[in-house]
């Protein structure tokens, strides 16, 4: 299951209460249709995540994952560059999250905050992520 992090512009994704139709592959809805996601080009990728699991949180389900030594690198320069513009988690194609970028992140490890319903769900994506 690929997984890429991408650098990402929000706009609106429904117009006067109609879903605005997506047609580029670098355009992505959030799952609320709130905000329409203008991908930029992928910053990391499966090869640049050392392992993957899920854990439980205090506002729900999330996978942490363990960045390799260039993962890492790569994950604090994007951070760095892009502070105030958002991130986009995508697994297999599909936007998971996109948080705002807020300060520069730092070490080898990150939150992957989804809309996970259960333990046993973020559990399947991180074993997809990690090629089980």
């Amino acid at each position: 299951m690929p997984v890429f992090l991408r650098y990402a512009v929000p706009s609106t994704c429904v117009v006067g209460g109609w879903p605005f139709a997506v047609l580029d592959s670098n355009v992505k809805c959030t799952a609320d249709g709130r905000e329409r996601l203008t991908l930029g080009p992928t910053v990391l990728s499966t090869v640049d995540i050392a392992d993957a699991a899920a854990e439980q949180t205090t506002t729900g389900y999330a996978i942490r994952l363990e960045f390799t030594a260039e993962g890492q690198r790569r994950w604090e320069d994007v951070t760095r560059e892009k502070v105030g513009q958002f991130i986009a988690f995508l697994v297999d194609d599909e936007l998971l999250a996109a948080p705002q970028i807020t300060q520069p992140l730092t070490g080898d490890s990150a939150q992957l905050p989804g809309p996970f319903t259960s333990l046993d769900q973020a559990r399947k994506v991180a074993d997809a992520i990690r090629g089980n």
